[in-house]
């Protein structure tokens, strides 16, 4: 790019991307006589606004062409699977006081099955419910639905750094993600996700 713009004694403007301190560079380079001018500017930020700009427009125009639930959710994991590289997608849809799988792809349906609802049963299939009357949730899924997050999703590529495997005596349950999900996320969940920042 120097000799570029040495040959043609005009301004050179390039964007690229350091793979030393990941980020995004804006950089131009003028030669005026035998000195050389640059000037650079972190463009990261920008580039990741538009990146989220792009993903939300194109996530909307899917809605917008999904003709009921069944569609809508369909397209939406395979969205996310393509745009997150997530090998495994569920998405949880409310039924009664529980949110159990609507869609999956990429979990094995022994996991799926084990882990369908958030919520604690009994023998008979009856929700528990703590001393207010609300129901015991079993894991992080549980947490992340019924008692709010701003994302209000739950993803990981290595479980066992970002949350800690509860331990056999941990209670409530519902505070740790079970070994299944842990397993289960950690085999199946490679990919980088450019979303979650």
């Amino acid at each position: 790019m120097i000799e570029k713009a040495r040959r043609s004694n005009k301004e050179v403007t390039f964007q690229y991307r350091s793979p030393y301190v990941d980020k995004e560079f804006l950089t131009s380079y003028i030669v005026r006589g035998d000195r050389l001018i640059s000037a650079q500017m972190d463009i990261t930020e920008r580039k990741r606004a538009e990146q989220e700009c792009e993903t939300t427009t194109e996530f909307l125009q899917l809605v917008k062409k999904s003709k009921g639930t069944v569609d809508l959710v369909h397209s939406a994991i395979n969205f996310i699977r393509g745009r997150s590289g997530f090998e495994a997608v569920g998405i949880r849809l409310k039924d009664g006081n529980d949110y159990p799988y609507f869609e999956t792809c990429g979990f094995p349906a022994k996991f799926v099955k084990l882990e369908n609802n958030l919520c604690v049963k009994d023998a008979a299939g009856q929700l528990i419910c703590d001393s207010s009357g609300y129901p015991i949730r079993e894991c992080m899924c549980g947490n992340v639905i019924f008692e709010g997050s701003i994302h209000r999703s739950y993803s990981s590529r290595h479980v066992e750094v970002s949350v800690p495997i509860a331990p056999q005596n941990c209670w409530p349950p519902r505070l740790m993600p079970t070994d299944r999900l842990a397993r289960a996320t950690d085999v199946m969940a490679k990919g980088t996700n450019p979303w979650l920042r």
